[in-house]
């Protein structure tokens, strides 16, 4: 019997091309033990690939669990075998000198595009109209491509929001016995992900019923009360396989909601998690092998514990150690911006986000780290660095004012002022280093000896 290998990314619900294989469910170290994960993680793929096993066996598919210590032998153990595309450098090349023969599918995961560009607007499009996908006869519904301007909307104040919700079956409880043995860190419980295809659809259609029609006005709103506020949370299922993200984005096209929201979660997923991919493809490893600045500092221990003394940074890091999870505006400009303006390696940053979130896996990291967040690649696929002062997460936010705003500010003209001559050939960066120019002495220098100031206590 010919063998099919399934990693914990890939616990598709489709399971008519496994039909005739010996399937061999994985638990491969890279998902496991290759950094000290989350242990929400660490229980999400033990408790959704223990379901998948079930779920296997009960369509008649003869399944071979193999946990982490027995994954090489395993796999040394077979001469040739059939897979998915693992979206994975790493994997990929552990596999090709593990076994003579591999052949590759396409993953179901993605929609495959073969579009190269390396600019998100212009290939959002180029999707949008090969999909057909909010288009009329090859135009945007809407008059615009994008309403992404429309999607930065600040919560009312007293606004009830959205509370978390909670998971709990068999096979979480499973999972949090089992990972024990691993070198974890952040909460196991309550547990905040679904485990298996009928829970990540019941949340999908809960998303659709109660937030669709307010997710698109507050998509990259901030609040510093702990809840999920109007996101889907279901970028760990999706990532993980148990939702098809062409279904997904299906089901949401039929939803009658406002069409800000509809674009702005369909560009979410046939834009940015399909451009992740693609850039991870072609100039992955361009990528994360740059680093534009320079910077060789670790993250301090204290940042990680919640301890910078920057109000939104502290409180993301709690959250993230609460449930291994931080919306994307939280983690671009509060954590990656926070990380680039007091100049962290990109290599512990993406270690960061790599062992700390839920959803995260090397094709999404890749780029979001290395070009988004923390320009390392010099602006292979973003047009400048994504660094702002306080003003910002002030406004998207309510967060209150307080010594963090000054501090932050005095980071932000820092930065600018020091690496003024990597950006005066960048016409976006004119507005930031015209007004450095105009700035007083005396409000210059207080900037760079509070930054520094701050820099060094970290160190501490």
């Amino acid at each position: 019997m010919p063998h099919f290998l399934l990693f914990p990314h890939q616990l598709f619900e489709d399971v008519k091309r496994l039909q005739g294989y010996k399937v061999y469910l994985l638990e491969v170290p890279l998902f496991f033990t290759q950094y000290t994960f989350h242990i929400q993680k660490l229980i999400f793929h033990r408790a959704s690939m223990k379901y998948y096993e079930a779920y296997l066996s009960s369509h008649g598919i003869e399944v071979v669990y193999v946990e982490v210590d027995a994954c090489d032998k395993i796999l040394r153990s077979l001469d040739e075998a059939t897979c998915y595309d693992v979206a994975d450098y790493d994997l990929h090349k552990h596999l090709q000198s593990a076994l003579k023969t591999l052949e590759i599918l396409p993953s179901p995961n993605f929609y495959n595009s073969e579009d190269d560009t390396l600019f998100m607007h212009h290939f959002y499009m180029h999707q949008r109209k090969r999909l057909e996908i909010l288009v009329n006869e090859g135009k945007p519904e809407g008059g615009q491509w994008s309403f992404d301007s429309d999607n930065r909307k600040k919560l009312p104040k007293k606004t009830l929001l959205p509370q978390w919700q909670i998971y709990e079956n068999e096979y979480i409880k499973e999972a949090i016995v089992y990972v024990k043995k691993f070198e974890t860190f952040g909460e196991a419980t309550p547990f905040y992900y679904p485990i298996t295809h009928k829970e990540a659809r019941v949340n999908l259609q809960y998303f659709f019923d109660e937030h669709f029609e307010t997710f698109g006005s507050y998509q990259d709103a901030m609040s510093i009360q702990d809840s999920p506020l109007y996101h889907a949370m279901l970028s760990s299922a999706i990532n993980a396989g148990l939702l098809d993200p062409k279904e997904v984005v299906d089901e949401a096209v039929i939803q009658k909601v406002p069409l800000n929201a509809k674009e702005g979660f369909i560009r979410q997923i046939i834009g940015w998690r399909e451009f992740m991919r693609r850039t991870y493809q072609t100039i992955g490893v361009k990528q994360r092998t740059r680093n534009y600045f320079g910077f060789t500092a670790p993250i301090p221990p204290k940042v990680l514990q919640g301890k910078s003394g920057l109000l939104p940074v502290d409180d993301v890091m709690q959250k993230v150690h609460k449930r291994g999870y931080a919306h994307h505006i939280e983690r671009l400009m509060i954590l990656g911006n926070y990380f680039l303006l007091t100049e962290r390696n990109p290599d512990a940053v993406y270690t960061f986000f790599m062992a700390s979130f839920i959803d995260a896996y090397d094709w999404v990291m890749v780029g979001n780290v290395y070009g988004m967040s923390q320009y390392a690649d010099g602006g292979l696929m973003t047009t400048k660095p994504y660094v702002s002062g306080s003003n910002y997460l002030l406004k998207m936010s309510h967060y209150p004012k307080g010594e963090w705003c000054e501090v932050w500010d005095a980071l932000y003209w820092r930065f600018i002022y020091v690496y003024q001559e990597k950006f005066k050939e960048n016409p976006r960066m004119k507005f930031p280093l015209n007004t450095l120019k105009r700035m007083k002495k005396e409000t210059l220098h207080a900037h760079l000896n509070r930054a520094e100031s701050y820099m060094n206590a970290l160190e501490e």
